[in-house]
């Protein structure tokens, strides 16, 4: 699955990762934080390495990272996906399954917040 940058109307900017299927006929995507449609933020895309050497099995990720003292909460909060998290706070696997269920999991706690979020916006209305 790819990973798209998307800016909405809400305010959020980032990556989503998505089935191809996801997208709209307009190639928008359902924004995490506020669940509306947003549209693709082509400026963001780029092209880059993101492995060790091309044919290696360790891969580096370009997209997560954090400040070390986040870590073990990070590790508490991805389960079996937090073993990719380093002590520096940077992101790395060990194969592409790995990455896939690591991107899955961040997906998910996205949603999770977002529901949260908005769950807390609507009470205090």
């Amino acid at each position: 699955m790819p990973i798209y940058p998307i800016k909405c109307d809400c305010g959020y900017r980032g990556d989503v990762y998505a089935r191809v299927a996801e997208l709209d006929a307009n190639g928008r995507l359902l924004c995490p934080e506020c669940g509306e449609r947003a549209e693709q933020d082509y400026g963001q895309k780029g092209v880059g390495v993101v492995a060790d050497d091309l044919h290696g099995k360790r891969r580096n990720s370009v997209e997560s990272g954090a400040m070390p003292h986040e870590v073990p909460e990070l590790r508490r909060l991805y389960g079996d996906s937090g073993k990719c998290w380093q002590n520096d706070g940077s992101v790395k696997f060990d194969s592409k399954t790995d990455a896939a269920k690591f991107y899955r999991k961040e997906q998910a706690l996205k949603r999770k917040f977002a529901a949260e979020k908005k769950a807390k916006a609507g009470k205090a209305k």
